[in-house]
């Protein structure tokens, strides 16, 4: 496991999920190119910022993610969001 700290990536949206959208553990995943790699990105959103990944998923719009994170086996975890647009 190896920490992250400068990740800043715009990837497409290929995995939302929530038991509850109006509360703070909602599951999202992105694919992107990070360091010429293509990798699987996925974080922990408020509400705030899984509507706005819905509303991006809906319209095929991709999305801007930045922040510190944890590279595991398959995925990068961010586990610190700094932007997200």
């Amino acid at each position: 496991l190896r920490g992250e700290s400068d990740i800043d990536v715009t990837g497409s949206i290929v995995e939302l999920r929530s038991r509850d959208p109006e509360g703070d553990k909602n599951h999202v995943c992105l694919v992107a190119n990070f360091y010429g790699d293509r990798v699987f990105f996925t974080a922990t959103l408020n509400n705030i910022h899984y509507q706005r990944a819905v509303d991006a998923h809906r319209l095929k719009r991709g999305i801007r993610l930045s922040g510190k994170g944890i590279r595991l086996k398959t995925q990068v975890r961010v586990t610190e969001i700094s932007v997200f647009e």
